[in-house]
């Protein structure tokens, strides 16, 4: 049914004396219209807001100008107890700050009175001021401070005289002046005067006291009970005055209150105004929008319908818009364009039901030619992945044999010129062993022993690079101390510093240092690096080997004074057959292999090895062992031992 009400199959024809003066309004107008409406709603609420804010901002002075003449009054109770000038200060201020609060309500009736009360408070408090300022602003200073200063001097003056009696006359005289600031009775003055006559008399009265030291106590008495005299009556007057402040506080209080009552009224009254207004505002506001909203989105509705028909797929539909707005426009192509798209839709099935029968052809030609093509693809792939495979053993093998070929001319070479040297010996010792003496014979076998170890050096490092490359060596993973490892090092090697006059430092804590490693693996590295220091390093020089512990791990470091490493002697230093700029300072043997070696064994162990130089400054080597665990087994901690200096 709803369908049919919006829906027929029949094109639409439209019945001009059915439209009405505000159908045929543009929509842009109808749109404008509300949007002015709702404008003028808008600055209606907007005015109403002002006068709340203008309202509250009067209340709020209002409260501000009591809380200010309260604040006033309490300092100045304050300040008559603490005679502290802050307090007077403050007094003053929130004072001065509620008189020019008063300007916000200069026309209400109650502003005059509160106005001339707020002038007298605050005449009252500075002749209040005046006399706390004579009393003075603590018990040393003003009129008070006079008193003390002249009770005391008497009392000291009578202690020295040794006059007892009038000693206590004068206590007596001070307990009743205590009395009275404590309690504030009158009578208390009388007793105080009464009791300086009787220590005046008693003065008088003593043969055992000078007619100047009499004259003295005489003039401190008759200066302490004058000014004590002023004192009472400036306190006096103090006390009169707060009266006659807390008397003009209570008439300045009803007025106030009357202004914050009335300021307080005045605002709620707009407060209710304004939310009335914007009820109003608001209700009328929504009914419009939905009248509005209706109006606008019927005609929308149903274009929006046909639209989800359509592409559903019933092109039998027509739009059934009576207005003659933009919407009532839009209805009608909407209509054509539904009718094109029918006579479309019809040309374009005729053609669909020949390229179908087409189409069934190429589909099956399709699928033969995909199984074809899987066929080539995965012969292809095949092809691709057994070249790449032998791309890559061909690499493997031009490599190794590069290596084999490297491997064999550098042992061709370095165990040549020894080889060499050895049978020239051989052949001496052979030929003219009846003329040689003793010490020759010495001499020639420590040619040859230097040769052999030489040779056993350099197939040494051959076959440990071979074990590397080739993954035979195993190192150990086990618990060592590396300053007993490093100190047997340096001590293989102080005879031969000695010799090149070098001298060989060694610096270790006295205690163990453990590290997790092959402590085999680890004395060669040590080893091979103590070995280039030495080797490299000119007569006359230092080397200092140090065993460290850190953060990262125990640490090794051999520095030498050597020539040092270039930049691109640094790029090269641990690889394989590599020889630097520097040169052995001995005539000593190289491979090129040992760094290599000491790198491969120190990453085996999960440790670190770099070097620090500059050229011509000499070089660092750094090798970093990782430490055990915190916590260790039995048998690990009874294998602890404390390294003894080298």
């Amino acid at each position: 049914m709803f369908a049919h009400r919006f829906f027929h199959t029949e094109s639409l024809k439209h019945s001009p004396s059915r439209t009405t003066g505000a159908k045929n309004l543009p929509l842009r107008t109808k749109i404008l219209a509300f949007a002015l409406f709702l404008v003028a709603f808008t600055v209606l609420v907007a005015l109403c807001a002002f006068l709340q804010r203008h309202s509250l901002s009067a209340s709020v002075h209002a409260a501000e100008l009591q809380a200010e003449l309260l604040k006033a009054h309490h300092s100045k109770s304050k300040y008559i107890y603490r005679r502290s000038t802050d307090d007077a200060d403050d007094a003053e201020e929130y004072l001065l700050r509620s008189v020019s609060l008063l300007v916000y309500f200069e026309r209400e009736e109650a502003t005059q009175h509160v106005r001339s009360k707020m002038q007298q408070y605050l005449t009252e408090f500075r002749h209040l001021q005046e006399n706390m300022r004579q009393r003075g602003v603590n018990e040393n200073s003003g009129a008070e401070g006079e008193f003390r200063r002249s009770i005391h001097a008497a009392q000291e003056l009578i202690r020295e005289l040794g006059q007892s009696e009038i000693e206590i006359t004068i206590l007596q005289t001070r307990r009743r002046e205590k009395d009275y600031f404590m309690r504030g009775d009158e009578s208390y003055i009388g007793e105080v005067r009464q009791l300086v006559l009787r220590a005046q008399q008693q003065i008088a009265q003593s043969p055992r006291i000078i007619a100047s030291d009499k004259q003295r106590l005489t003039k401190f008495l008759a200066s302490y009970i004058q000014t004590f005299e002023q004192t009472a009556t400036l306190l006096g007057d103090i006390q009169k005055s707060d009266a006659r402040l807390n008397i003009i506080m209570e008439h300045i209080q009803p007025s106030l209150a009357r202004i914050v009552a009335a300021k307080q009224a005045q605002a709620e009254t707009v407060g209710y105004i304004v939310w009335a207004v914007m009820l109003i505002s608001l209700l009328s506001s929504t009914l419009l929008a939905f009248w509005i909203a209706h109006h606008f989105s019927k005609p929308i509705m149903k274009l929006e319908q046909a639209a989800q028909h359509f592409a559903e797929g019933n092109h039998d539909i027509t739009v059934k818009i009576r207005s003659r707005d933009e919407v009532g426009r839009l209805a009608e192509a909407f209509n054509m364009m539904i009718a094109n798209v029918r006579k479309r839709t019809q040309e374009l099935q005729d053609s669909n039901d020949e390229l179908l029968q087409a189409n069934t052809v190429i589909q099956q030609q399709k699928e033969m030619l995909e199984e074809q093509t899987v066929l080539v693809s995965r012969t292809n792939l095949e092809l691709s992945n057994a070249n790449m495979e032998l791309r890559m053993m061909n690499n493997e093998l031009e490599q190794a044999n590069n290596e084999k070929n490297e491997f064999l001319g550098i042992a061709a070479h370095d165990l040549k010129n020894p080889l060499a040297g050895m049978r020239g010996l051989v052949a001496m010792l052979e030929h003219s062993h009846d003329r040689l003496t003793m010490k020759d014979v010495e001499e020639t076998a420590q040619i040859l022993s230097r040769a052999i170890e030489k040779m056993f050096t350099i197939i040494k490092n051959l076959l440990d690079i071979n074990a590397i490359e080739t993954g035979n060596m195993r190192l150990q993973s086990e618990v060592f101390d590396v300053a007993t490892v490093v100190a047997d090092v340096v001590a293989d090697y102080r005879n031969r510093a000695d010799e090149k006059g070098i001298t060989l430092y060694f610096d270790a804590p006295f205690y163990a240092m453990h590290a997790i490693g092959d402590s085999t693996a680890t004395m060669q590295v040590i080893d091979n690096i103590v070995s280039n220091a030495v080797k490299y390093s000119p007569s006359g020089r230092n080397i200092w080997v140090r065993v460290l512990k850190s953060s990262h791990g125990i640490r090794v470091e051999v520095q030498d004074e050597g020539p040092g490493l270039s930049e691109d002697d640094k790029k090269r230093l641990f690889g394989k057959f590599v020889r630097l700029s520097a040169q052995p300072t001995g005539n000593e043997h190289s491979t090129g292999l040992g760094l290599s070696i000491v790198k491969r064994m120190i990453e085996g162990m999960n440790g670190r090895v770099w070097c620090e130089s500059e050229l011509g400054k000499g070089a660092t080597f750094l090798v970093m062992l990782p430490c055990p665990p915190a916590t260790l087994t039995r048998e690990q901690k009874n294998d602890i031992i404390v390294m003894q200096p080298a």
